[in-house]
């Protein structure tokens, strides 16, 4: 029986794992897909991330691009605003998420990819799991299975009906680029729109990297058509 098991192996799970390895514990990191594999993410990671990261350097070898400022886009009008300083730094997922999981590995924790975690029954003394790989236990649970994940519905309920978020992300290859803002498109600025609760504005972004940009579009309780229309 192990510690911990941990089930995601994005950065939250691995990093989770990482932790409970280090002070010696026995730890089980699970992940449903295959590593490696591309996540709807822009991939910036903003100093306040960083500095979270304690200890661990990231790689000089995933990082894409070091963003330097904003540029606001309301109506076709950019607004540039450079900080002088780094900011935050832009990475690909699938690389990012990669180096976590070998560094957990690294300081002990177990990993198994392509185990999806079908029920889990909580004892007094342990958590039962049943996978598509088998039966595991562990005194503790970690969930950190993603947005779409269906263990923190299973163990604490649903998200309220009404609330709803939705993010897409698309890749287009560019021509290798140095730019180092961070484009933010301000497409619901307007103020009777943006006092509307609890819609979230519907906000686009374009981040640099090294030879392609991550489009991506956010929004909260705004219908599909809106959102497709502007994406």
């Amino acid at each position: 029986m192990y510690d911990i098991i941990v089930s995601g192996a994005g950065p939250s799970g691995s990093m989770a794992a990482l932790h409970c390895a280090r002070v010696g514990l026995k730890v089980l990191l699970l992940e449903k897909g295959t590593q490696g594999k591309r996540k709807c993410c822009a991939g910036g990671l903003l100093n306040r991330s960083l500095l979270a990261l304690q200890d661990i350097q990231i790689p000089d070898a995933i990082v894409e691009n070091e963003l330097n400022g904003f540029s606001f886009i309301v109506e076709g009008k950019h607004y540039p605003i450079p900080l002088g300083k780094p900011f935050g730094l832009m990475v690909r997922r699938e690389e990012f998420d990669e180096f976590f999981m070998r560094y957990a590995q690294n300081e002990g924790a177990d990993f198994l990819d392509n185990v999806k975690v079908q029920k889990v029954v909580e004892k007094e003394d342990r958590v039962e799991l049943m996978t598509t790989k088998g039966a595991l236990e562990a005194k503790y649970l970690v969930v950190a299975d993603g947005a779409k994940g269906v263990l923190a519905d299973q163990l604490f309920g649903k998200h309220p009906v009404n609330w709803a978020a939705i993010g897409a992300a698309l890749e287009v290859r560019t021509n290798p680029t140095r730019s180092d803002l961070m484009q933010i498109y301000l497409l619901s600025y307007r103020k009777e729109v943006l006092k509307v609760a609890p819609a979230f504005p519907l906000t686009g972004a374009v981040f640099p990297l090294h030879s392609s940009a991550m489009i991506s579009l956010v929004g909260k309780s705004y219908p599909a058509g809106i959102f497709h229309h502007n994406f």
